[in-house]
């Protein structure tokens, strides 16, 4: 058995809330499934996974704090959803996990800068994808980590990166 909260092809807004399922294997504090959903100043603890955003989701998730889920803060697989101010500590992977598809075909997708950092996984299962057609914009102040030598970012569309000589974009490693 397992405990989530679902929003699925929502496109209001989720403000100012607590998610906190548990932290037994599976338990996500919020699955957003397709839709637009804004996911705005939420504090998500002690969950297994705390949000999970999936099925070409639109997502916009700004000013978040994360804490202390077994194991990811963020799971974003397969969708177009934007992050910015998000924050958190104590989570068993750290940072906002991008898998698959970040950017939908023929739409431009943004990643700005979070106190969390972007995690890559490895290829060729868990790789972030730009696929062909989509416009990924990275901003300045963005931090991309890899999880180990084989993560990777594979750009099949366009990849604009913003950065600046004031605030860099940083890729690096765990």
């Amino acid at each position: 058995d397992y405990e989530e909260n679902r929003i699925t092809s929502f496109a209001s807004e989720v403000l100012r809330n607590s998610f906190s399922v548990g932290t037994s294997t599976i338990n996500m504090g919020v699955i957003a499934t397709g839709g637009a959903p804004a996911i705005l100043e939420n504090t998500f603890s002690d969950n297994f996974s705390a949000l999970y955003i999936e099925s070409e989701s639109r997502a916009r998730v700004e000013n978040n704090i994360f804490l202390d889920s077994t194991e990811y803060a963020v799971f974003s697989i397969n969708n177009a959803a934007t992050f910015r101010g998000n924050s958190g500590e104590g989570n068993g992977k750290n940072g906002i996990t991008l898998i698959d598809g970040v950017a939908l075909p023929g739409e431009g997708t943004a990643l700005y800068a979070n106190a969390l950092p972007y995690l890559l996984r490895e290829r060729p299962y868990y790789s972030a994808k730009v696929p062909a057609g989509a416009i990924l914009a990275i901003e300045p102040g963005a931090v991309f980590k890899g999880e180990n030598n084989r993560s990777r970012m594979e750009v099949f569309g366009n990849l604009e990166l913003r950065g600046d000589s004031k605030e860099s974009i940083l890729f690096t490693s765990l």
